[in-house]
């Protein structure tokens, strides 16, 4: 048995319903965009869509992935502790490990990430240009679990390697794409290209490992773009985590069922142009599954 063996007491028939519902939603016009769906629940598991094992941008996704990796770190000492400060030279007031993952770090500035990926040359020295330098209630900012990458990176040797040896390869995920930054870095914030079928193989193995969250401290008030409060790499519903990603990714969790809904995007998106091709009225991958599911399976914020 492969890791999405999961015990757990889940009928059957209700796993159908909802995947049968999701794959009609899938020739609507806010849907048509998602190239696959994924739904384990236990052993039962239901896979779908025009390209399930294509690999794909997954966006912010990517940043689930390093703060799973960063748990990984601390657990090995290579953090000692959520306090620790990223290697900044220069900067009076570096952000810690537990901000970035908390998403609490201060900023003076928002740094265009879309810009900064275009540019040929180390990242950093722009994101740290744009960091605050006094405490703060914190914003989603995509720079900071870019910094948080290169943190492990730093003190792990590869952070590549140290997160396909940590994260990916015990979720039996082999086949992935990652990019890069100028250093050869691969980008914290998103970027990492997995298949429908290993996204959902890396949900269920997270839920049947340690507990998810929170490991940073406290989640943060509720904040755009998913309106919800957010730590170590996911957004924390009234009973499910959410991995979310420009375009409507989604790996959404819920414990108590050991369950996992997964879907991916073609979100045609360019760094060159920086542009998309989705359609006006685009609905996400989260927003498909809360259409399907029963009233009886309540995970709604």
């Amino acid at each position: 048995m492969d890791s999405f063996s999961v015990s757990l007491s889940r009928q059957e028939g209700v796993v159908d319903s909802i995947f049968s519902t999701c794959l009609d939603m899938l020739g609507e016009p806010a849907f048509a965009h998602i190239q696959g769906i994924g739904i384990a629940s236990g052993e039962n598991i239901r896979l779908g869509g025009p390209a399930i094992d294509r690999l794909t941008n997954v966006f912010s996704i990517t940043k689930a992935v390093v703060a799973m990796a960063a748990r990984h770190a601390l657990h090995q000492r290579l953090f000692a502790s959520l306090d620790d400060t990223v290697t900044l030279d220069g900067h009076t007031c570096p952000p810690t490990i537990g901000n970035l993952l908390a998403m609490k770090q201060s900023w003076r500035l928002e740094p265009d990430m879309d810009e900064i990926e275009r540019r040929a040359v180390d990242p950093v020295p722009s994101i740290a240009n744009a960091l605050g330098r006094s405490t703060s209630t914190g914003q989603y900012v995509n720079a900071g679990m870019h910094l948080l990458m290169r943190e492990l990176h730093l003190r792990t040797g590869s952070a590549r390697s140290f997160v396909e040896d940590e994260v990916l390869l015990p979720a039996g995920i082999s086949a992935y794409k990652w990019e890069g930054d100028a250093t050869g870095v691969p980008w914290g914030h998103a970027h990492l290209h997995l298949s429908v079928r290993d996204t959902l193989r890396l949900g269920m193995h997270w839920l049947g490992a340690e507990p998810l969250v929170p490991r940073s401290g406290e989640p943060t008030p509720p904040m755009p773009p998913e309106c919800l409060p957010y730590v170590d790499g996911f957004w924390i519903g009234n009973s499910y985590l959410l991995a979310a990603g420009w375009g409507g990714q989604c790996l959404l969790m819920i414990p108590a069922t050991h369950t996992v809904f997964t879907a991916l995007a073609d979100t045609g998106w360019s760094r060159r142009t920086n542009r998309d091709t989705l359609q006006d009225g685009w609905r996400t991958g989260r927003e498909l599954f809360h259409r399907s599911l029963p009233e009886a399976v309540a995970w709604r914020s």
